[in-house]
């Protein structure tokens, strides 16, 4: 028998385990519809899980905030049309049941989504970004529902497949797979190679919780930093130790913007990661236990080089501090991409110079043999920013 108050109750996303905040089935729209498609489809070709209806993120978004359904909504959630409009757009069905159950004086609707027996699932219809026709998607150990892009994950869903049966199978996934090659191949060019899976899903869980009221072309800086060395495991009391020593053992004005005393304080687990964002949503942070840490936080129109090498410099300096703790088991050399999203007509100022950038989005890549020891790394990247925007050095 499903425990639906653990369910509930659990309050962290994972593999098998998605929270949606309160709402009425009947009044979403097909892109709002299409995230519950595309969590079912990623759940049902991984190992199964459930989709809890009625609980609200934080301010720092953690899904915390136990509201429940009232009697409209929750009527809204009739399994016969949930049902039957996800397996409209999937093939072959999924095995989906739709319970709403009533929890310490409120109703929540769950819907339980067992994994495939014989083939995977595939979407056979495309709603705009949320869901692709013929993708398969899988859901990770950082809770993230998206295509299986990568030679691995189409080799354990074939594996799986042919130990659910073992014979019809060839043909068919010859056929499904080679037209999803092309479309693979554009959605994830993008992802660069050193850096894992996860960092993709953080981009993609902190663009969607970044602050609605901002402008839509508010300029993004990401920086990430992965060691090159694999095979780390940290465990997550370890990394949140790790985190509040580099913390506490340097100038905190430095990463006041989107990393201060109450920030650190409020941030949570999840099964990979400790993650943390800003009460304004104009900052995030979240470090895996495989070692990647990932940063995200706007930019003013007009960025003052000054204020924005000391936010660098006190990154790359809690960076460096937290990758010697000795739980990170790996050597100094790292990876490292910085991006600014949204950076066309974005204008850089050094004193009374300034210069406007025209390209769209900014990457700078490095790998650092000696990790991010060197005093000049900030300055090295300061310096290719600078170029980006046609602004030399005096």
């Amino acid at each position: 028998m499903t425990d639906f108050r653990e369910l509930v109750y659990r309050g962290v996303e994972s593999d098998v385990l998605d929270y949606k905040a309160p709402v009425n089935w009947n009044t979403l729209s097909k892109v709002q519809k299409a995230k519950f498609v595309r969590h079912a489809l990623a759940f049902a070709n991984t190992r199964g899980g459930a989709i809890v209806i009625g609980v609200r993120e934080d301010l720092n978004g953690h899904p915390s905030l136990y509201e429940g359904l009232n009697d409209e909504e929750c009527h809204s959630f009739d399994p016969s049309t949930v049902v039957t409009y996800i397996n409209s757009h999937v093939d072959p069905a999924i095995d989906i049941t739709v319970e709403r159950p009533l929890i310490d004086g409120k109703r929540y609707a769950i819907l339980i989504i067992k994994p495939f027996k014989d083939i995977p699932h595939v979407a056979i219809h495309g709603i705009e970004e949320e869901l692709h026709s013929g993708m398969f998607y899988i859901r990770s150990a950082s809770a993230s529902s998206r295509p299986a892009v990568r030679a691995g994950e189409m080799h354990e869903l074939i594996r799986r497949a042919l130990r659910n049966q073992k014979e019809l199978l060839g043909s068919l996934l010859k056929d499904i797979l080679g037209n999803q090659t092309a479309s693979t191949a554009e959605n994830t060019s993008s992802v660069n190679e050193p850096f894992p899976p996860e960092y993709a899903e953080s981009v993609d869980f902190f663009a969607k919780r970044l602050n609605p009221t901002l402008a839509a072309d508010t300029p993004v800086i990401d920086l990430a930093i992965m060691p090159v060395a694999r095979g780390c495991h940290a465990p997550l009391a370890d990394i949140r130790q790790a985190a509040a020593g580099a913390f506490a053992g340097m100038d905190q004005n430095a990463v006041a913007d989107f990393l201060g005393t109450v920030d650190m304080q409020a941030s949570y687990a999840t099964n990979v990661s400790l993650r943390g964002m800003n009460k304004s949503r104009t900052g995030f942070w979240q470090f895996f236990q495989n070692g990647l840490l990932h940063f995200r936080w706007t930019l003013p129109r007009r960025i003052d080089r000054a204020v924005l090498t000391g936010q660098l410099s006190g990154i790359l300096n809690f960076s460096r501090n937290y990758l010697q703790y000795p739980v990170f088991a790996f050597g100094n050399a790292v990876n490292l991409q910085l991006t600014i999203c949204n950076s066309l007509n974005v204008e850089l100022a050094a004193g009374d110079r300034s210069n406007f950038c025209r390209i769209d989005q900014i990457v700078i890549s490095k790998n650092l043999p000696e990790g991010l020891s060197g005093n000049n790394l900030c300055s090295e990247l300061i310096q290719e920013l600078s170029v980006r925007f046609n602004l030399t050095a005096e």
